[in-house]
């Protein structure tokens, strides 16, 4: 108690106006703020990014409803062959192609499926024909020309039954005459005088003209 009363008497001799004494500086007051730290919030977790899943061996119907599901929207469609077009409804039709291959990171409208028909098997590689390319047409063969037929040659008579010499296209002016060399056998002609001609071959192995019946 006697230590609070001198405490107290040396606090009000320090305020009286009228001591000689200086002023005693109040105490100075240090205030301590502690702030406490909150633990942030987890972060959201990241959705999975969606992948392609398995198409080759699948029909499109399932094709399509498992690219969907994954995220990748519905795949664009081609058909594997480039002879054959898609039917109006290619639901069963077998995919032989994916893009992306499975397993890569898709996003909608980046999906692509090639597909075939059930009973025809997938080609080796995209842009194949089902059916050969048809072979081009041959060019026509040219068409011979007609030769003329040939004309009984005329030919020197060497002597003989007839004597003197005579032509196988008739000499003298308009015809041939009986007995003359001709050539070739078998040739027709007519006479100077009219009667019809036909080269013969004679035992003495000379042509000559005679009469054709």
């Amino acid at each position: 108690m006697l230590a609070i009363a001198f405490v107290l008497a040396l606090i009000a001799a320090a305020c009286s106006p009228g001591s000689g004494a200086e002023p005693v500086p109040a105490p100075t007051v240090t205030v301590t703020v502690t702030v406490t730290a909150q633990a942030a919030p987890p972060p959201s977790p990241t959705p999975s990014a969606a992948l392609m899943p398995q198409a080759v061996g699948v029909s499109y119907a399932d094709a399509a409803h498992r690219i969907e599901a994954a995220g990748g929207g519905a795949p664009q469609l081609t058909s594997a062959y480039t002879d054959v077009d898609l039917p109006a409804d290619p639901a069963a039709w077998l995919v032989c192609f994916q893009s992306p291959d499975e397993g890569v990171a898709v996003k909608a409208g980046e999906t692509r499926v090639v597909v075939a028909a059930p009973d025809v098997k997938c080609p080796e590689k995209e842009g194949t024909r089902l059916r050969p390319e048809p072979a081009p047409a041959a060019p026509p063969a040219p068409t011979p020309e007609a030769k003329p037929k040939p004309e009984p040659r005329r030919t020197e008579d060497g002597g003989g039954g007839s004597g003197g010499s005579g032509t196988s296209g008739g000499g003298g002016a308009g015809g041939v005459q009986f007995g003359r060399s001709c050539s070739p056998v078998g040739a027709s002609a007519t006479t100077v005088d009219g009667r019809p001609a036909k080269c013969f071959m004679g035992k003495d192995g000379h042509a000559r003209w005679g009469y054709r019946s």
